[in-house]
């Protein structure tokens, strides 16, 4: 992990052999929640099978993300990255972009 609140990357795999049903049932997860200085990152599972990612930055606000996880092979490890900077989050699975928000809003600070 390499983060601030200003900008950063969360990594971590998600390995099928050490939990084989993350993909098959409809638990919830916390990958990771916790504060980062002035800001906050979550990272979850949903009941809804959704990769959810929920960014507070005290310059941004509030960003949010998800990705519907059936998009993914439920036998197969996966590489998650998340990025972000003052300007967006960025979602990777496996080093390909899968989601991404861009702040609505200008940035206040340069």
């Amino acid at each position: 992990m390499n983060y601030s609140y200003k900008e950063g990357t969360f990594e971590f795999w998600i390995k099928i052999k050490k939990n084989p049903n993350w993909l098959k049932n409809e638990l919830p997860y916390k990958f990771f929640d916790a504060p980062l200085g002035d800001a906050r990152i979550k990272i979850l599972k949903t009941p809804d099978m959704k990769f959810y990612v929920e960014n507070y930055h005290p310059l941004t606000y509030i960003r949010t993300l998800s990705y519907d996880l059936r998009h993914l092979d439920k036998e197969k490890d996966y590489y998650i990255v998340l990025t972000w900077t003052e300007i967006e989050i960025v979602l990777y699975i496996n080093g390909k972009p899968v989601g991404r928000v861009k702040n609505e809003m200008e940035v206040l600070v340069k």
